[in-house]
């Protein structure tokens, strides 16, 4: 039986936005950015280096992300406006 999805599916297709990030599971760069939008692996290379990128982990030369935290990392930088600096909305 084959996959329903390709192995990196573009970001704008539907495969794509159908995927889901599971919380156990370790994603590379390069998933983070082709399925789930996520910045681009340089992107993510320059924050690893000042600290404002999603959490890592690294085996070696070998970076990957855990699902958990990019779901985390992704709630950080959600805002409702353009002037929102980011404080926690009531709810």
């Amino acid at each position: 039986m084959t996959s329903n999805f390709p192995a990196f599916p573009s970001s704008n297709s539907d495969a794509a936005r159908s995927l889901q990030i599971e919380d156990d599971r370790e994603y590379s760069p390069r998933q983070y950015h082709e399925w789930f939008g996520g910045p681009t692996e340089s992107t993510q290379a320059k924050q690893r280096l000042t600290g404002d990128g999603c959490p890592y982990i690294k085996r070696g030369r070998r970076v990957t992300l855990l699902g958990r935290d990019i779901k985390e990392h992704r709630a950080k930088l959600r805002r409702v406006s353009t002037s929102d600096q980011g404080e926690p909305q009531a709810a």
